[in-house]
């Protein structure tokens, strides 16, 4: 089980980092 919310942390904050560089290219562009 912990390992689980471990995962699902994990995958929630390399999402959030997906998104913030993603608004970061659209603003250099």
């Amino acid at each position: 089980m912990r390992i689980f919310e471990k995962k699902k942390r994990d995958y929630r904050f390399s999402y959030e980092n997906i998104r913030t560089k993603e608004k970061k290219n659209k603003q250099n562009k």
